[in-house]
This record gives C-alpha cells, structure tokens and sequence, in this order.
C-alpha cells in the first residue's frame, strides 16, 4: 500500500516536471528579430563672400568691406593716370571705375541687393547730398545697366538672384565731364566749397525659400 502511494507520488511529480518543462519551452523559446536605423541631416552652410574684384572676404561673421569707389582717378582725355589733379582728389576731366563680386559658396540659393547712400558730414552728422552737376554714374548688376536718377547719384540695386556656387559682380563706372555748357557755375562752386562726399554701400544677401 505504501509502495502504491509513492509510486504515485513519484508519477505525479513526473507530470508536473513535464507541465513545468512544457509552460517554460512555450515561454522563452521562441522567434525574435530586432531592427534600428538611424537618420541624420547636415544643416546647410551659409557663406557669403563680398569684395573688390579678387579680392573678396566672407562676411557671414563681419559687418564691413573695403568699398574704394575712387580708387581709380584717370583722365577723361586720354582714361590713363590724372596727372593735373591732386592725388586722390577729383575734378572736372577725371573717371574711375570700380567692381565688387558677391559669392554665394553656400549651399542654399540667394538673392542680394545693394542700397547706396550718398552724403556729406554736417556736425557729425550725415546729410543726404549728390555729387556735381555734371557728375555720371553708369551702373552695371551683372550685365544689366541700371539707370541711375538722377544721373548724379547712385541708385539702388534691387533684390536680384544668386544661385548657390554663383558668382555675381557690380560694376560702378563714374565720370565727371570736362568744359559742359551747362552746370559749370555748379561744379566751380564745389569746387570753391572743396566739399568731401561720401557713398555707403549697404550688401544684404538673404536666403530664398
């Protein structure tokens, strides 16, 4: 009777060993497959480079450029070096030319503009002026003449495109005729006043959506 009773107890065990073997291989062994990506993006760069022709500067971390409009005095008679002029004076007979690039090496598209501002100091104090009378500036954006008015100043450049990897360039030819029928009175009298004019150029490149 005893050795019943723990036979079966022995076959009881045996089959809670197998349930027990069955819920734990029903549990943990099993198929799994795990995947992960990852994703990145780069921000794009933006750098502008503005200057005298070959000679440009990246301005994405400055607020000024050399703008020397008058770095070139020539005679209007024969366009080679004025020598009946003061250095680094103007006067009736003389022209200059002057060209900046804008580089867009940034990895956006662009638009740029150019706001000139012509004056002369009063107290400290900047007054909006115009240069003589008989003073011509002819303004070239790209290879588009811009029609400056009056002709005696410096008009505007509107926003105009510059691609990424694109190169643009301003061209600002001026001239101050010699012996006009018109306006010599003018030009003698600021020439009496010896007057000091000056010409911000103010380059704004944005990006474009």
């Amino acid at each position: 009777m005893k050795k019943n009773r723990t036979m079966r107890v022995a076959v009881l065990m045996l089959a809670l060993t197998l349930l027990t073997c069955c819920f734990v291989g029903s549990t943990f062994a099993k198929y799994t497959s795990t995947a992960s990506g990852t994703a990145s993006v780069t921000v794009a760069n933006w750098e502008i480079n503005v200057g005298p022709d070959g000679d440009t500067v990246d301005i994405t971390g400055a607020d000024s450029i050399t703008f020397a409009l008058f770095n070139t005095i020539n005679d209007t008679k024969d366009h080679n070096d004025e020598a009946d002029v003061k250095d680094n004076m103007i006067a009736p007979g003389t022209e200059g030319s002057f060209t900046f690039k804008i580089e867009n090496a940034s990895d956006v598209n662009a638009q740029y503009k150019v706001d000139f501002f012509v004056y002369t100091m009063d107290g400290g104090n900047k007054v909006a002026a115009t240069f003589p009378t008989n003073f011509v500036f002819t303004t070239k954006n790209g290879g588009a003449t811009v029609t400056n008015d009056p002709v005696n100043s410096l008009t505007d450049i509107e926003f105009t495109a510059i691609n990424m990897g694109g190169t643009a360039s301003v061209q600002i030819d001026w001239a101050w005729a010699f012996e006009t029928t018109d306006g010599d009175a003018d030009d003698t009298a600021d020439g009496i006043a010896n007057k000091t004019i000056y010409v911000d150029a103010t380059i704004v490149v944005e990006q474009v959506d």
